[in-house]
């Protein structure tokens, strides 16, 4: 286990109040990313310990991001977004996102909430597949370099 939880910050350029002070955070080591496509990358290359995606992520739909995230691990998910829309909150929630921060809720419970997710996940690693191919991507944990090894381009169902 990394000594600081890494928090992948999925939310496009100028971050959000709340998810700049997680990023400043002391407690946390922070990975920030502009796209979806880039927070799957990262998901995957860096494993956190827990992503923050806000539903404003250009890119590959932020939807579509949740949805595969789910279906690669059992890591908590918090959903951000600047408006509070009950159908939102409700489709994130039943997509797989674990919260749902907005502005409306008190900065001082974003903190805790985030440390809250992360105490149920402290001790035991993601349980992550090892391959999830879903047509635009292919993520195949069998294949992920080492640091200082060469890195390996080669289509996961041919191997290397």
């Amino acid at each position: 286990m990394r000594p600081r939880p890494l928090i992948l910050i999925a939310a496009p350029d100028g971050l959000h109040p709340a998810l700049a002070r997680v990023s400043a955070d002391p407690q946390y080591e922070t990975l920030v990313v502009h796209t979806g496509e880039s927070a799957l990358r990262a998901l995957y290359r860096y494993r956190p310990d827990g992503p923050i995606l806000s539903l404003r992520l250009p890119g590959l739909d932020p939807w579509d991001v949740l949805s595969r995230v789910r279906d690669m691990s059992d890591l908590p998910i918090a959903v951000v977004d600047l408006t509070y829309r009950v159908a939102d909150a409700a489709r994130a929630l039943e997509a797989g996102a674990d919260d749902y921060l907005t502005p409306g809720l008190s900065e001082q419970l974003h903190g805790p909430m985030l440390r809250a997710r992360l105490r149920r996940t402290g001790d035991a690693p993601p349980d992550t597949a090892s391959v999830v191919e879903d047509g635009l991507l292919i993520l195949d944990r069998r294949m992920s370099p080492t640091p200082g090894s060469p890195r390996r381009n080669c289509p996961a169902p041919a191997g290397c």
